[in-house]
C-alpha cells in the first residue's frame, strides 16, 4: 500500500488530467488523416468547453513516447486496462470510440485489439487532430481509421444502422446533455448482438465519498454551502466543465437498459490519488460530525484487496464506473 500511495498523481482536482511523464520538446502537429464534420445545427456549453479543453493535448514526438504514456495510465488508473479490454480481440471487427479526444483509447485498440476498422467521433476538432497525431505515429492506414466531428446536442451518430460491433465510449457520457439519446443511438448502430463498454463517473467511489463530499466540502471555503453534487461538478474536468455528472451503478444502468441493452456493471477502476485520499482525509473524516450518511457509511464498508485497492460490496471502489453492455 505505502508503494502505491507514494505513486499517487497530487493533481486531485483534476482526477483525469494529471500531469504524465515529462516529454521532450514540442512537437509540430502532423494528422495524416482527414476529419469529416457532421455539421450540428446548434452549439451547446458542452461543445464550447470542450472544444477548446483538451486532456494532454500536447502530440507526442514519437511512436514510442505513446506507449511509454499508455504505460503510465495502466500504472496510475488501477483495473483500467483490464476493464477497458484493450487486449479483447476485435479482428475483422467495427468499433466506434466515441467522443475519442486526442485519441489514447483509440489508439490502444488499433494496437492491441486489432479491429478492421475504427471510427473515432468526438466534438472537438482540436481533439481529433491529436487523435489522427498519435495515432499516425504507428502507421496505422488510413482505410483503418476514420475520424468524425460532431456535437453536442446532435440527435443521431452518423453512422447507418446497425454498422458496428463494438461501442467504446470512456469518460464522455457524463458531460453530455442529452446522454440517453447518445444511448439510443448506440444501440442503433450496433450490429444485432453487438457489445460495447461505457465508463461513467462512479458515486460509490472515495473521490466522491470523501474528496468531494469531505475534504473539498468542508475544508475548502470555496464551497462553502454546496452540495456534494455541486462540488462534484467542479472537481473533475476543470471548474468550468458545464456538465460533469456521477452516478450510482444502478443508476446508470438503468439508463442503458431504457435504451435496449443488457448491462453488467464491471467495478470502478481506481486512480492512484484515490489512494492518497483515503491516507490523507479518512480518519479524519470517519470522526467528523460534519460527513454524514451515506458518505461515513460508504467509507466504514470499504474493504481492501490483496494490493491495498478498494472494494464496496464486492465491486471496485474507484472513479472510473465500467458497465458492459450488449445490444438487446
Amino acid at each position: 500500500m505505502e508503494t502505491l500511495v507514494k505513486r499517487a498523481v497530487r493533481k486531485v482536482g483534476k482526477l483525469f488530467s494529471s500531469d504524465a511523464p515529462p516529454r521532450r520538446k514540442p512537437v509540430p502537429l502532423r494528422n495524416p488523416y482527414s476529419i469529416q464534420t457532421a455539421n450540428p445545427t446548434s452549439r451547446s456549453a458542452v461543445d464550447e468547453y470542450w472544444g477548446d479543453y483538451t486532456i494532454k493535448s500536447e502530440p507526442f514526438a514519437t511512436a514510442q513516447e505513446t506507449l511509454d504514456f499508455h504505460q503510465w495510465r495502466s500504472d496510475h488508473f488501477h483495473k483500467s486496462y483490464e476493464f477497458k479490454g484493450f487486449w479483447d480481440d476485435h479482428r475483422g471487427k467495427v468499433l466506434l470510440d466515441y467522443g475519442c479526444g486526442p485519441g489514447h483509447d483509440l489508439l490502444g485498440f488499433s494496437l492491441f485489439s486489432k479491429p478492421a476498422k475504427i471510427y473515432g467521433i468526438d466534438i472537438s476538432h482540436k481533439a481529433l487532430s491529436l487523435a489522427g497525431h498519435n495515432v499516425g505515429l504507428h502507421n496505422i492506414p488510413p482505410d483503418r481509421l476514420e475520424l468524425i466531428q460532431t456535437g453536442d446536442l446532435t440527435d443521431r451518430i452518423p453512422l447507418p444502422d446497425a454498422s458496428v460491433d463494438y461501442v467504446h465510449c470512456c469518460g464522455v457520457v457524463h458531460h453530455t446533455s442529452k446522454p440517453e439519446v447518445i444511448l439510443r443511438e448506440f444501440h442503433r448502430v450496433l450490429k444485432p448482438g453487438g457489445r460495447g463498454l461505457l465508463m461513467a463517473y462512479n458515486r460509490n467511489s472515495i473521490f466522491f465519498h470523501l474528496y468531494v463530499a469531505y475534504a473539498r466540502r468542508f475544508l475548502d471555503p470555496q464551497f462553502s454551502g454546496c452540495t456534494a453534487d455541486q462540488v462534484f461538478a467542479q472537481s473533475t474536468d476543470g471548474p468550468k466543465c458545464p456538465v460533469s455528472r456521477c452516478y450510482e451503478a444502478a443508476e446508470f444502468s438503468a439508463l442503458c437498459a431504457s435504451a435496449g441493452f443488457d448491462v453488467n456493471f464491471v467495478g470502478g477502476f481506481v486512480a492512484c490519488n484515490e489512494l492518497d485520499l483515503w491516507h490523507m482525509h479518512a480518519a479524519r473524516a470517519l470522526q467528523d460530525y460534519r460527513l454524514v450518511d451515506p458518505h461515513k457509511a460508504f467509507l466504514k464498508e470499504l474493504d481492501w484487496d490483496e494490493k491495498g485497492l478498494p472494494l464496496y460490496r464486492g465491486k471496485y471502489a474507484g472513479i472510473g464506473g465500467t458497465y458492459r453492455i450488449n445490444k438487446r
